[in-house]
């Protein structure tokens, strides 16, 4: 499995990047598969998406290091091609867990008080995007 982690602080972006990334896959004929939110943040959610014959797993909420450890496990243990998901820089186990898996891409958002929140989101998600 491939994993593209996209690293920040807290409430920096991660997740509303990887919801941009989602909407791109799916207006490109991607087709989700089971959209559920986490937590109590609207913009965390997990979901597969068929794209390309890969099966693509997001899993935004990377502010609490043990769900993101369990769900790289659980979507290993299912076959997923890609899995794109969010991780606070605060946490040291989900970058050493991602260190297992031989194909991984770490990335940093671009978000950062000189440009907007939604041009740092679609900058990142592009970059994302091209990775998968």
């Amino acid at each position: 499995m491939k994993i593209i982690m996209l690293s920040g602080s807290n409430s920096c972006g991660k997740s509303g990047t990887l919801n941009v990334v989602h909407q791109l896959l799916l207006a490109n004929n991607g087709i989700s598969t089971n959209k559920q939110p986490l937590g109590g943040n609207k913009k965390d959610f997990t979901d597969i998406v068929s794209h390309q014959n890969q099966k693509i797993a997001f899993f935004t909420m990377g502010d609490y290091a043990t769900f993101l450890i369990n769900a790289m496990t659980n979507y290993c243990n299912q076959g997923i091609d890609v899995l794109v998901c969010a991780c606070n820089i605060k946490f040291v186990k989900p970058y050493k867990e991602i260190e297992k898996y031989p194909h991984h891409v770490l990335t940093k958002t671009s978000a950062s008080a000189a440009i907007s929140q939604q041009v740092a989101n679609t900058a990142d998600a592009d970059k994302i995007v091209a990775l998968i």
